[in-house]
């Protein structure tokens, strides 16, 4: 099964242009711009799980989101997701 890397580039729907976007806490905004914890799921199903879990659950609890990467998301669903949230957009 063919996966989509984690370096796969964002597409365009869903970047915001820079004046559109929450200012940091040094330009006044919020602490909403803090960085996103990034979870690396490779390894879920060979023994990392427990891990990985524990770093779910520490993420969502002090932050409320993450990212996740290496998922193993083939890419055909990827591209049926994507074609579903532009036909919203």
């Amino acid at each position: 099964m063919e996966t989509i890397p984690a370096t796969l580039e964002r597409p365009k729907i869903f970047i915001h242009p820079p004046e559109n976007r929450p200012k940091s806490t040094s330009e006044g905004g919020s602490e909403s711009c803090l960085p996103v914890p990034i979870i690396d799921f490779e390894g879920l199903e060979n023994g990392k799980r427990m891990e990985i879990v524990k770093e779910i659950r520490e993420a969502a609890s002090t932050r409320g989101l993450f990212q996740m990467v290496d998922r193993g998301v083939p890419h055909a669903t990827m591209d049926k997701l994507l074609d579903s949230v532009r036909q919203f957009h």
